[in-house]
Order: structure tokens, then C-alpha cells, then sequence
């Protein structure tokens, strides 16, 4: 008898290979945006170049060692979602937090205006 780690343990089951083609029709017929197929496909023709696509374990993998922002690796991880969804699987999806580079920049350049409105309430004229 297995124990429950082992059974949780078990390498996935392997999908068939990735039909780009069979994906942006899909993603036609549910109604995705012109702009949106056109980069799932470019994302998706990326990650089949460079990683065995019919193991998401092997794409989560892939997308993690990756040395890019983790705005293009969410973008890696929602493309590669939408193929899953195209084939009715599931996975255990990645995700990777997005900060916007124009806001952290003027958050260190601009200088905090709490003490300024702070020191302008305690004076009295």
C-alpha cells in the first residue's frame, strides 16, 4: 500500500505535444482579443523552443531559471495557462509578483510629504 506522500509524489501525466494552431482557434472561439492571441502565440512558439511543453513541470521549471522580469515570466505562465485550458488539463500555476518600475523610481526620487504636511499642521499663524 502507498502511503499519501508517494501517491502526491507521482510524476504528472504527460500531454500530447503543444498545436500552437489548435490554441489560437480556441482562443478565437472564447473570445480573446485580437492583440492577446497574437502574444500567446509569440510566448507560446518561445516556450516550445526552449522547453518540453507537454510537462508543466518541466515549463514551470524552464520559466523559473529564466533571467527576465517577473512581468514577462507572468506573462510566460499565463500563456502557457491558456494552452492548458485549450486542452481541458489543469496545473498547479506559478505565480510571480509584478511591481511597476515607474512607481518605485518616483517613490526613492520624490521626497515624503507626510512630514512636510505634518510640520505645516503644527504651526500656528
Amino acid at each position: 500500500m502507498k502511503t499519501e506522500l508517494e501517491q502526491t509524489q507521482k510524476s504528472p501525466k504527460k500531454m500530447e505535444k503543444m498545436n500552437i494552431a489548435n490554441v489560437i482557434i480556441w482562443m478565437t472561439k472564447n473570445g480573446y482579443e485580437p492583440t492577446t492571441i497574437k502574444k500567446v502565440g509569440k510566448l507560446l512558439r518561445n516556450l516550445e523552443r526552449s522547453c518540453n511543453t507537454s510537462d508543466p513541470e518541466a515549463v514551470k521549471l524552464h520559466i523559473g531559471k529564466r533571467k527576465v522580469s517577473n512581468g514577462h515570466k507572468q506573462n510566460l505562465v499565463e500563456a502557457y495557462a491558456c494552452f492548458i485550458k485549450s486542452v481541458d488539463e489543469t496545473w498547479q500555476q506559478p505565480f510571480y509578483p509584478r511591481y511597476s518600475k515607474k512607481r518605485a523610481r518616483q517613490s526613492l526620487t520624490r521626497p515624503s510629504l507626510t512630514f512636510f504636511y505634518a510640520f505645516i499642521n503644527n504651526i500656528s499663524v
